[in-house]
């Protein structure tokens, strides 16, 4: 979605109104938001909400809670589309990119 730093709000925006079968969070966003956050928003609107962690860097505490909160597989960036097909839920998904 947003890459400028508003991506929080405008993802949860999107989701309030549309379902996706599984967003990939960027772990990493600026100012000061991050995947886990934008994540535990979404959840807090759809319970069940599917979702990959991508980042760039090494696998976090945050990393962890975002898949403690029911996120699935951790993709290190750079990815390629092949390496999406390992997360769970692949067939026949919609994905939005928060």
């Amino acid at each position: 979605m947003d890459r400028n730093g508003s991506g929080l709000g405008m993802a949860v925006e999107f989701l309030r109104r549309q379902p996706a079968d599984q967003v990939v969070l960027n772990m990493i966003m600026a100012p000061g938001i991050d995947g886990y956050e934008t994540y535990r928003q979404i959840r807090s609107i759809r319970p069940e909400q599917k979702a990959i962690i991508a980042s760039g860097y090494s696998e976090t505490e945050r990393v962890r809670g975002a898949q403690a909160l029911g996120a699935g597989s951790y993709i290190k960036k750079p990815y390629t589309l092949a390496a999406s097909f390992f997360s769970p839920n692949r067939y026949g998904t919609k994905t939005a990119e928060i």
